[in-house]
């Protein structure tokens, strides 16, 4: 009995470690991005990287938001990626500053999202969102190809400034990184917000049974419009980075490969996951940049290891991460806890919107 209750009482501090972790998991997602530079650097690779993979991992993320917690999976996502990326370039070489580019280019992005939401979404679901937002994605591709007096058509829009933001030189990629790191904690903070709030729950119920839903009194069309300016918007925020991250945008930004290999790395890391996506966009930058100088080929060998992960894994790296931490402390994590071990809570019919 003593002994029992020893191993309680010192299990207390271990208890409240995990339910800390699990309910407010973004100071650790903080320090995480704190530390990241500095493991850049010590396994050879530079600020620039450390940067790179947080804005493909927040693009993977705004195709997670809707993908795995809406179940609509775009193919055109890269147009609001690349016309982000486009908004916030010029902005900046009209007016120095990178806040207010970055703005523009998310609120644009849910602008023309809302008019694409408003078309697209009533009218189609499953593979036929999918192939008619990936039409819709090449027809905005062939755009920025034929208006070269504002994107630079082939050549892609070059001559943007970085600046400087609250007396920090921004040219300097580490500077730079924690501007990212904190434009990407404030966007990610928001998704797990909405994510976590009834119009998140609704959502959820939505990706699990979208012909149940409204017997509950919730409108499936305006919730799944709602996800997709959303996830417009973020993609849109990322794109927006990618610009200053480069210092130009390339029309390709727009192509459906571009939102192919956001896929990629949302399976990567893990469906339906908050940080599943910045860990599959840092698996698959680091192995584009590792393999793309050694051979052509590098595209086979990611597809080899993108094969294996989902074989292997079929909830992704985050979701191989949190068996680990069930095994470890018998806790599941809100993103990963099965049905029969969460309380369900029904979201009354003064949220819907």
């Amino acid at each position: 009995m003593t002994t029992q209750t020893t191993t309680h009482t010192a299990s207390r501090p271990l208890n409240v470690v995990r339910r800390t972790v699990v309910k407010h998991p973004m100071p650790l997602f903080a320090l995480a991005l704190y530390l990241l530079p500095y493991g850049a650097v010590a396994t050879g690779l530079s600020p620039f990287n450390a940067a790179e993979f947080l804005v493909w991992g927040l693009f993977a993320l705004s195709v997670g938001l809707l993908w795995g917690y809406g179940g609509d999976l775009s193919f055109g996502h890269g147009m609001f990626f690349g016309w982000g990326a486009y908004v916030a370039g010029l902005v900046s070489q009209k007016v120095p500053n990178m806040l207010l580019a970055l703005a523009c280019a998310a609120v644009i992005s849910a602008g023309v999202a809302a008019v694409l939401a408003a078309i697209i979404v009533p009218r189609a679901q499953g593979i036929y969102f999918a192939m008619i937002t990936l039409a819709t994605g090449q027809i905005f591709y062939f755009l920025a190809f034929r208006m070269d007096s504002v994107t630079g058509g082939e050549t892609g829009l070059g001559g943007i400034q970085r600046g400087t933001l609250l007396g920090l030189n921004l040219v300097n990629n580490v500077p730079f990184y924690f501007f990212t790191a904190a434009m990407v904690l404030l966007a990610t903070a928001a998704v797990l917000r909405t994510i976590r709030s009834p119009f998140g729950r609704v959502l959820r119920g939505v990706q699990q049974n979208r012909s149940r839903v409204p017997y509950l009194g919730f409108n499936v069309v305006r919730y799944r419009q709602g996800a997709f300016v959303l996830s417009a918007s973020v993609a849109g925020l990322a794109g927006g980075l990618s610009s200053f991250l480069y210092l130009t945008v390339p029309p390709e930004r727009l192509n459906w490969t571009t939102t192919g290999a956001a896929i990629i790395m949302t399976m990567l890391g893990g469906l339906g996951t908050l940080f599943g996506p910045f860990i599959g966009a840092a698996l698959y930058k680091f192995l584009e940049g590792t393999l793309n100088p050694i051979t052509n080929y590098w595209p086979a060998l990611v597809g080899l290891v993108f094969a294996i992960v989902v074989l292997a894994a079929p909830k992704g790296i985050a979701g191989l991460l949190t068996q680990l931490w069930v095994r470890l402390t018998g806790r599941f994590t809100d993103d990963h806890a099965p049905q029969a071990h969460q309380r369900e809570v029904t979201p009354s019919k003064r949220d819907a919107p």
